[in-house]
């Protein structure tokens, strides 16, 4: 099979990040079981690996999307998401839909998510191993995608075959605590850019073995952490 040129040459990011449909839902406090609140919320909106692609397209720098989209409405709103802000999808859709993730959101920041599965979580693997990625491009992944079981493999596998001079930037999230110590040890020895929070970047490295570890043996690693740490 030929090779699947990617829009807007020369450099782009590639976001693999599954997508899923936000809703999130300020509460005054977690319910009880069997008991009723009411929310207040901003409407639904496209989420998950969506957002890394969104803040690259506004910076003006090109942005392939390959996550798995449907052919049912919640795939329809990121499409038109897509349309608006000058990203291309570069993998097959499938018949069904993406699904969605419900956030209640306490007054202290704490959230508890609520999420269904759809079609993102089926890569599609020979999409992107036909994908013609040149030196100077940027691969996106997020932890999720690494902890989940019908998505770890094969996202792992491709990941760790980057061609050389594709810088492949990583964010574990929470999910850091989950990923299995062989697919978390061989995406670090690939990885360039590890992105977290400050409580996340601690996990990374205790699990590695303390606040110097680098399994890697590479000469260069970027790790970056925001100013304020993400309440989870």
């Amino acid at each position: 099979m030929s090779k699947i040129a990617l829009p807007q040459r020369p450099n782009c990011l590639v976001s693999t990040g599954s997508i899923l449909i936000d809703l999130p839902l300020k509460v005054t406090h977690f319910p009880k079981a069997g008991s009723a609140i009411t929310a207040l919320s901003n409407g639904a909106r496209v989420g998950g690996g969506y957002t890394i692609a969104r803040a690259t397209a506004s910076q003006q720098i090109p942005v392939a999307l390959a996550s798995t989209l449907g052919t049912g409405p919640n795939s329809a709103q990121v499409r038109a998401s897509m349309l608006r802000d000058g990203v291309e999808n570069v993998v097959q859709e499938l018949v069904g839909d993406i699904g969605t993730c419900t956030t209640l959101i306490e007054p202290g920041g704490q959230r508890t998510f609520i999420t269904t599965e759809g079609v993102e979580s089926e890569p599609q693997l020979e999409d992107l191993e036909n994908l013609e990625l040149v030196p100077g491009d940027y691969v996106h992944a997020a932890g999720y995608d690494l902890v989940h079981q019908r998505t770890r493999e094969g996202i792992c596998q491709w990941l760790s075959t980057l061609p050389a001079g594709v810088q492949l930037v990583v964010d574990f999230g929470p999910a850091v605590v989950d990923i299995l110590d062989r697919i978390l040890l061989k995406i670090m020895a690939r990885a360039d850019i590890i992105t977290g929070n400050r409580l996340e970047i601690d996990q990374l490295r205790a699990r590695l073995g303390g606040s110097g570890a680098d399994v890697s043996g590479r000469p260069q690693r970027h790790v970056c952490t925001p100013h304020r740490q993400r309440r989870l």
